[in-house]
């Protein structure tokens, strides 16, 4: 038989229940907060009991001697079980990409003849949570005495970073619930999760000579160009390169100098002080996985890509062999500003910003060398006017969902016109589709002219 529910509560009801849980004396919460526990109503039904015992009738203390056992049992048996156990955690994988289902192995060892229960995993959300049951710890109901058990499940890396994130503890209450004892666990092996990247569908034209992957000759000394002169043998120099017949003309070894090549560049910069306009986690988070985007689609490609990210300035020359120690880092980068909110940036905010971003506003004089700005429209509607001689090529704008009705077009930004291109993106799950829309355009007229 199926009971009729009602969709509310009369109004009557409610005001009873408001009244009824409504905090009158705030001041004495401190005092009373310890009620809240099984262990306080176990006091005072031992104090109870032991008053009654002395004024009323000493079958009273039976009472009382009970629950001082049952409570007793309650507090020392945590202790007593976590004595004889040993727990160890890895990940089943090194590194993996967000999104991605990883094994998680908890391995226990109990020494204690009899079984230990009712034990739980505390942590991040990441490590203490299964697939499928996202919103419980794992939980392991029973190890065997004298045995060393394996437990195995299935974690989403939601989330880029290092795991576990924190200290990672074994817990446990029983059999009482009276109180709760903590363990920590030892980490054999962690897990770097890298932001999820999208493949990016053009890329700057590149033909089969060698000449188009590794760029022109240049004046500059090298090992790749064509012979530009001569110089006396230094230590580390290879034979190969040793001009047989001026040396025996010299008696002296004498080597060949060659050029190098220049390859095409990029710099990708994201500015400290974007976080703090960002209204979201996952807005910060798309900042990230762009960049990381853009970065691995230049490396691919024999760029030498160079990142200005915050403070920190890295240099990539060597193709996709620098690529997953870059992301090991980046999976690790920590945001400066914590806060979250709909406040615009605040002056001194945007004046450490611009100190720090001088280095990628200098001149343009390099032909093989490409701009490209991570940012948002509140921050950038909030910086000084740039330097024109500074142009960059792109300026990647990625904003909140909600800030499209609130902000002005990126075509009324002060800084627009020391840019060549300017995309706006949304952060939503879309993204990646927005972005390669436009991608193609900017490489068929940016970077292939």
């Amino acid at each position: 038989m199926e009971l009729d529910v009602p969709t509310a509560r009369p109004s009557w009801l409610r005001r009873i229940l408001q009244v009824s849980n409504y905090d009158f004396c705030p001041w004495a919460n401190r005092y009373v907060y310890w009620l809240k526990r099984p262990i306080g109503w176990f006091l005072i039904g031992i104090a109870s009991s032991v008053l009654l015992g002395l004024h009323v009738s000493a079958k009273a203390l039976l009472v009382a001697a009970a629950l001082s056992i049952v409570a007793a049992i309650g507090l020392s048996w945590p202790l007593i079980a976590f004595f004889g156990i040993q727990s160890r955690l890895r990940w089943e994988r090194l590194r993996c990409e967000e999104g991605d289902e990883v094994d998680v192995i908890l391995t226990i060892a109990n020494r204690w003849p009899f079984p230990v229960w009712g034990l739980v995993l505390r942590g991040d959300d990441i490590t203490t949570r299964r697939k499928g049951h996202e919103h419980v710890p794992v939980a392991v109901s029973r190890v065997p005495g004298l045995s060393r058990n394996e437990f195995r499940w299935r974690s989403i890396a939601s989330k880029r970073g290092v795991y576990p994130d924190g200290e990672l503890v074994l817990s446990t209450s029983f059999p009482f619930g009276l109180f709760t004892t903590n363990k920590p666990v030892l980490i054999d092996r962690s897990v770097i999760v890298w932001p999820k990247t999208f493949r990016l569908l053009d890329a700057p034209i590149i033909s089969g000579r060698q000449r188009a992957a590794t760029g022109a000759s240049c004046s500059q000394v090298g090992h790749d160009g064509d012979w530009s002169g001569f110089r006396p043998f230094r230590e580390g120099d290879s034979l190969r390169n040793v001009h047989w017949a001026q040396s025996a003309r010299r008696d002296d070894l004498i080597v060949c100098e060659r050029e190098s090549c220049s390859k095409e560049r990029v710099l990708i910069s994201l500015p400290e002080g974007a976080e703090a306009t960002c209204r979201s986690v996952d807005q910060r988070e798309w900042m990230i996985r762009v960049l990381a985007s853009l970065v691995r689609q230049f490396l691919s490609h024999s760029w030498e890509v160079e990142v200005h990210m915050g403070a920190a300035i890295d240099k990539y020359p060597n193709g996709m062999s620098s690529f997953p120690k870059w992301l090991d880092r980046i999976a690790a980068y920590r945001w400066s500003t914590a806060s979250l909110s709909d406040e615009v940036v605040t002056e001194d905010l945007v004046a450490e910003s611009i100190a720090i971003d001088r280095l990628a506003r200098r001149p343009l004089r390099d032909p093989h060398l490409y701009r490209i700005r991570l940012s948002n429209t509140a921050f950038e509607q909030k910086q000084a006017p740039r330097n024109p001689h500074a142009r960059t090529e792109l300026l990647i704008l990625i904003d909140h969902p909600n800030d499209s009705a609130q902000l002005r077009p990126t075509g009324a930004t002060a800084n627009s016109s020391a840019y060549s291109s300017v995309v706006r993106l949304i952060a939503e799950p879309s993204l990646p589709e927005q972005i390669q829309r436009y991608w193609q355009r900017f490489c068929q007229h940016s970077v292939a002219s």
